[in-house]
C-alpha cells in the first residue's frame, strides 16, 4: 500500500543553491559559463564587465580590502581576482542582532570577450573598488565583420 507523502516547497532560491554546491562538487575544474569561469570562494564581490572599441574594462566593489589583500593575473584569454576579507575580532561580551557582512576568500575568473595585450594591463584600486583596465590587442581593434545581405 503506498502512502500520501506531503509536498514542501524548497522556495526557487534553496533549490538553485543546491542546484550550484552539485555543479560545484562535480564540474568543479570545468568552465561552465562564457563569463564566469570559477565559482570558488567563501564569498563574491560584485562586477561590471564592460567592453568598448578599444578596451575591456572589470570594475570589483571590495569594501573593506586594501590592494594588498587582492592578487591579479591575467593569462591567456582569463583574468583572475583573488583575496582574502578578514573577519574582525569577535568580541564574546557582546549580543549580536544582525550580522550580514561577508568575510573570507574569494575567487573570480572570467573569460575575456576579446584579445587582449596582457603586458599592457593596468589595475587601480580605490575607495574600495578595484578598476581593471586591458587594452584590446590591435587585431581585435580592426576586427570588423561584414555581411552580405540577401
Amino acid at each position: 500500500m503506498y502512502g500520501i507523502v506531503p509536498f514542501r516547497s524548497q522556495g526557487l532560491a534553496s533549490v538553485l543553491r543546491n542546484m550550484d554546491e552539485i555543479f560545484k562538487r562535480v564540474w568543479h575544474d570545468i568552465p561552465l559559463n562564457e563569463w564566469n569561469v570559477d565559482f570558488g570562494g567563501d564569498w563574491l564581490p560584485p562586477v561590471d564587465l564592460t567592453e568598448s572599441k578599444d578596451s575591456v574594462t572589470v570594475k570589483v566593489e571590495l569594501p573593506g580590502l586594501e590592494k594588498k589583500d587582492v592578487d591579479l593575473t591575467v593569462n591567456e584569454g582569463l583574468l583572475t581576482i583573488k583575496g582574502e576579507k578578514k573577519e574582525e575580532k569577535k568580541e564574546t561580551d557582546k549580543y549580536f542582532h544582525r550580522i550580514e557582512r561577508s568575510f573570507g576568500s574569494f575567487i573570480r575568473t572570467f573569460r575575456l570577450p576579446a584579445g587582449v595585450k596582457e603586458d599592457k594591463v593596468k589595475a587601480e584600486f580605490k575607495d574600495g573598488v578595484l578598476i581593471v583596465t586591458l587594452p584590446k590587442a590591435e587585431e581585435e581593434i580592426k576586427k570588423v565583420t561584414h555581411v552580405e545581405i540577401h
